[in-house]
């Protein structure tokens, strides 16, 4: 159990992960999963098949939550 208060301590110190966790979880899985997305567009050149692979998502899932996200695949 220390070592718990010790990792939240630790945790309580970075006013950026704070901040993250003064967010609802919706929100801060959006943010997340905008965020992780947008590295992968970035990352594979806006290879549709090529995210879908690493990420291990469907392509028809990816484009819904791409849809409900508000990403462009044209606006990399």
């Amino acid at each position: 159990m220390d070592d718990l208060s010790d990792d939240m301590s630790e945790i309580e110190d970075n006013s950026s992960i704070t901040t993250h966790f003064s967010l609802s979880l919706k929100v801060a899985r959006q943010n997340f999963e905008r965020e992780y997305l947008l590295s992968q567009i970035k990352r594979f050149n806006g290879n549709i098949i090529k995210i879908s692979e690493f990420t291990g998502m469907e392509r028809t899932a990816l484009y819904r939550k791409f849809k409900s996200l508000n990403i462009s695949l044209n606006n990399k």
